[in-house]
């Protein structure tokens, strides 16, 4: 029997991923969609180094929510309405097989802890204006 806290990661990281995929489907926020009138970029990193993959993943309480995949020096850029977001950093999607089954196992990345994973407890926001901005995020392990 799985302990609930792994069920309850599992669950989170799920519904992370699956609303990772529909900001980039969907209109909102994202690396490339029209009619945005703001540019996010900066850097993600894990006790000062580069956090070398996963997603940022930004969701509002007007709902405008989006993500941006992490390049490897931790860099991102997404183009969004202006507004104010929370904030989580999300492990990188799993590849899938053809039924929809990851084809390897789910893990978050070395040292992140949980509590970047989920707006709700990451403590991560940042406010949008019209035109560029520019925001980095400091992770700590501890």
């Amino acid at each position: 029997m799985k302990s609930p806290d792994v069920v309850m990661f599992a669950a989170r990281f799920l519904l992370a991923s699956l609303l990772l995929v529909v900001v980039v489907a969907f209109p909102g926020c994202s690396s490339g969609k029209e009619g945005h009138t703001a540019v996010l970029s900066g850097q993600v990193t894990l006790d000062s180094q580069p956090l070398e993959t996963g997603s940022l993943l930004l969701l509002a309480p007007t709902g405008e929510s989006g993500g941006a995949m992490l390049e490897p020096d931790g860099t991102f850029s997404l183009r969004c309405k202006p507004g104010i977001y929370q904030v989580a950093v999300v492990p990188p999607t799993p590849e899938t097989g053809p039924e929809g089954v990851p084809v390897a196992p789910i893990t978050v990345p070395a040292d992140v802890p949980r509590k970047y994973t989920d707006v709700a407890t990451s403590m991560l926001t940042v406010e949008v204006a019209d035109g560029d901005n520019s925001a980095n995020f400091e992770l700590t392990s501890r």
